[in-house]
């Protein structure tokens, strides 16, 4: 880098490795690499014709910051018109700045620097339009104005597995805590009890009920709103990634998050298309000197959120934010393992996903209960349950977890957790923590805190750990164990270390960013398939239960000889290539059609329900523009069927806005 230099070329030629723009050398001070992590959306996009302009200048040696608000005092375009103005700016890679006073006039360099705005806007078009559309198939067609249909008969909703919804109104389920659904005709009402948040969702091609005068439907202030299903949605949280892959839903994920296991969400990541966390940033130092650099990264947050919220129809966090478009999947907190994965049912009705995910879920609690009880069966009343203990460690302290759901993972396997009583004997504080958690600390530096933790997990049989690595998700190997705990010279006291019996978490991780961080498929995967992490934790703790060519899927042995460590890599993903120099790098099919319940009776213009699921789409239909009105037996007044049009009458401006970018580009070569 060169952070003390300044690019003093009167008019510079700045070389990026995805781009090219003009611009005075006042507009770029000082010389460092820019914070924002978001990559020019534009460039990226026109990759293969960029590098054709960077071959001309090698060997770059300066990378120079530009504060991309200031993109639009050169050119007559309003910041707020141009999307590529809502696209931080992020230069990864070095670029040499390059005179362009012996090649060009200054009248010239001038039409040429005011162009550059205007290309980059053009190019954003040409971007936006790479990005992912909705499938004419998702909508009921033609539109309509006013329904009177139950869109989500007992059929299409989801259920409890003990006690099955009799209302066409409302809805359980079975093991989930915190979160409801409610079915009202031609939308849904779901509500995070946890986040107190309440969404309306309604099928693409319906009315807003929010939209409708008419509509007396008591929700609370706040309520968000969105057309389903979905179809180009960020990802911020690592729960909601994992039920969107189990779902199916990769296609529809727009944005991803830099921390993602799944393949594709990677290559999603690797391709410049990050997810921004719509919580705003907190001030952790609120020290005067660090002011200057918070509120910078206040601003930079609000333009990636900005040009976040453009891009998407919904944001999936894993907390309650102001924002319009997030949606809190709260899974974490629910106490159960079941309760947890069940979540999958939130996540699927965004996309009129219930039937799926209540056949995934019923599958899933029904492997996990036969386990269950395989697993107790083989320990059986006359041998004695095989002691566990979870731990972590953070500072200087080391901590015993009787979060519920390991807790209740231990039980279901075969195994028992040290007595509270014991380890509170032995010195251990406890912590009572959010969402059922309960920690017993011990404070390492403190010579008989030390004690009591060693003594406690001496006691036991098997340890799981879940301490914390640095680029390597959880700790890699025996050593980083012992050297974590302190424990040398006390290891042969402990029965698990001796016998090879110490576990991880970290069989699954992401391939390394750019900074050595990877992402960890137990924060991702294993909440919505709790039925093979059960497998996992039987598999070591009451192996008998379980045939012996059973593989591991998230456990890892932490002993001298452990396995290197796995990862998963964007290159994995078929559906997105992420190979330099590949012709189809980054570009992406548009997502599986996810066709309505209902459809359109041509002759009579009636809706009518889809009876087999599995068959909406082989049933739909489009018809032109019928005149009926709306009664009872669900007829409906139609809407103009514009959006054909529109989406014909996009791709020919798309197509334009690409033409009179080359144009521009040429000219400016």
């Amino acid at each position: 880098t060169c952070a003390e230099q300044r690019c003093t070329s009167p008019r510079a030629l700045l070389i990026i490795p995805q781009g090219v723009a003009i611009f005075h050398a006042n507009t770029l001070g000082r010389c460092s690499v820019s914070k924002s992590r978001a990559l020019v959306r534009a460039a990226v996009q026109a990759q293969m014709t960029f590098r054709a302009i960077r071959g001309k200048h090698s060997s770059p040696d300066c990378v120079c910051a530009l504060v991309q608000y200031r993109l639009h005092r050169h050119s007559s375009v309003p910041a707020a018109s141009c999307p590529f103005i809502e696209c931080a700016l992020s230069f990864a890679h070095q670029q040499q700045p390059v005179s362009l006073g012996s090649v060009a006039s200054p009248w010239y360099s001038m039409v040429r620097l005011a162009a550059v705005p205007v290309l980059l806007c053009l190019l954003a078009g040409v971007a936006a339009s790479l990005q992912l559309s909705r499938p004419a198939e998702d909508c009921l067609a033609p539109a309509v104005e006013a329904l009177n249909y139950d869109f989500y008969p007992k059929g299409y909703q989801v259920q409890s597995i003990s006690n099955p919804s009799t209302s066409a109104v409302s809805t359980t389920v079975e093991f989930a805590e915190d979160f409801t659904v409610s079915y009202r005709g031609t939308y849904k009402v779901v509500t995070n009890r946890r986040a107190k948040e309440t969404y309306v969702l309604f099928q693409c091609g319906t009315p807003n009920p929010l939209n409708m005068s008419n509509t007396e439907i008591g929700l609370p202030a706040g309520t968000k709103a969105f057309q389903i299903p979905l179809y180009s949605v960020s990802v911020t949280d690592s729960n909601a990634a994992g039920f969107l892959a189990e779902l199916g839903m990769v296609d529809r994920v727009a944005l991803a998050d830099k921390y993602s296991y799944n393949e594709c969400l990677q290559a999603i990541n690797v391709c410049g298309n990050g997810a921004v966390d719509p919580s705003e940033p907190v001030d952790y130092d609120p020290s005067p000197a660090n002011d200057a650099e918070f509120n910078a990264s206040v601003v930079e947050w609000q333009q990636l959120s900005s040009a976040q919220n453009s891009k998407v129809d919904a944001i999936f966090t894993s907390m309650a934010t102001d924002n319009p478009k997030s949606i809190a999947v709260t899974s974490y907190a629910d106490p159960g393992v079941l309760n947890r994965a069940e979540w999958v049912k939130f996540v699927a009705v965004f996309f009129n996903k219930e039937v799926e995910a209540e056949k995934l879920f019923n599958q899933i609690t029904s492997d996990y209960q036969a386990l269950n009880k395989t697993a107790r069966a083989a320990v059986g009343d006359k041998q004695a349950p095989t002691k566990t203990v979870w731990i972590s460690k953070f500072g200087d302290v080391a901590s015993i977890n009787f979060a519920s759901y390991k807790r209740q993972y231990m039980t279901d396997a075969g195994g028992v957790l040290p007595a509270a009583s014991d380890i509170a004997a032995a010195g251990g504080q406890k912590v009572d923590g959010q969402y059922s958690t309960v920690n017993y600390n011990f404070n390492l530096s403190v010579p008989t805190q030390k004690q009591g933790f060693v003594d406690i997990i001496s006691q036991v049989d098997k340890i799981f750990d879940d301490t914390y690595g640095f680029g390597t998700g959880n700790l890699e190997n025996l050593e980083a164990f012992i050297t974590a705990y302190n424990l040398t010279g006390a290891t042969a006291d402990i029965p698990a270390v001796q016998n090879g019996q110490v576990w991880s978490l970290n069989n699954r991780l992401s391939s390394p960013a750019a900074d050595g961080s990877v992402g960890s498929d137990w924060f991702e995967g294993s909440t919505a398939r709790p039925d093979l992490v059960l497998e996992d934790f039987v598999k070591v703790i009451t192996p008998a239960a379980l045939p012996g060519n059973t593989q591991l899927t998230w456990l890892r042995q932490l002993s001298a000889s452990a396995s290197a460590l796995k990862h998963n890599s964007p290159a994995q993903c078929e559906a997105i290539k992420t190979a330099e120099g590949d012709a189809a790098r980054c570009q992406r099919a548009a997502p599986a059609r996810i066709c309505p319940n209902a459809y359109r009776d041509c002759t009579t213009g009636e809706l009518k329900t889809v009876t087999d699921p599995t068959q909406r789409c082989d049933v739909r239909t489009v018809c032109q523009d019928a005149t009926s009105t709306s009664n009872s037996s669900g007829t409906a007044t139609p809407t103009k069927n514009a959006a054909g049009g529109k989406v014909a009458a996009a791709t020919l401006i798309q197509l334009l806005l690409t033409g009179l970018g080359l144009m521009l580009l040429v000219l400016m070569l």
